[in-house]
């Protein structure tokens, strides 16, 4: 069964990430239709991500904002296949609260190949 999350239900801050991931990759979406656009969702074990270092170059939210997650109700992480494209932040918080699974926005199906950098790689399901 695949779950899904609406575009609308997100942080601004991540609708607005995907929403440029899609228009990177040539997908555009009419201004009207972009709230009641469904996303995949999958949930993976948490323990497929590595580990990675909080801050990132460029990146200026740091071990604060991301201790300041524990928690809290946090949206999905963002990926691509394997690739994971957006939420160290939060991946760190759920490890902190010893979380096993995580739900993650797959683009995939959306987009095809992500054509920029990752943040990681995901190790393959068992």
């Amino acid at each position: 069964m695949t779950r899904e999350v609406s575009l609308a239900e997100l942080p601004e801050d991540l609708q607005i990430l995907i929403l440029q991931v899609l228009e990177s990759c040539d997908i555009q979406l009419m201004d009207e239709h972009a709230d009641s656009m469904r996303l995949p969702v999958r949930t993976l074990p948490i323990n497929l991500f590595p580990d990675t270092p909080i801050i990132s170059s460029g990146d200026d939210r740091d071990l604060t904002y991301a201790k300041e997650m524990i928690n809290q109700k946090l949206p999905p992480i963002v990926i691509c296949g394997n690739q994971w494209i957006d939420g160290r932040h939060r991946l760190w918080a759920l490890k902190k609260m010893k979380v096993k699974s995580v739900r993650c926005i797959d683009l995939q199906s959306l987009i095809g190949t992500y054509p920029f950098p990752k943040i990681a790689t995901i190790t393959s399901e068992l």
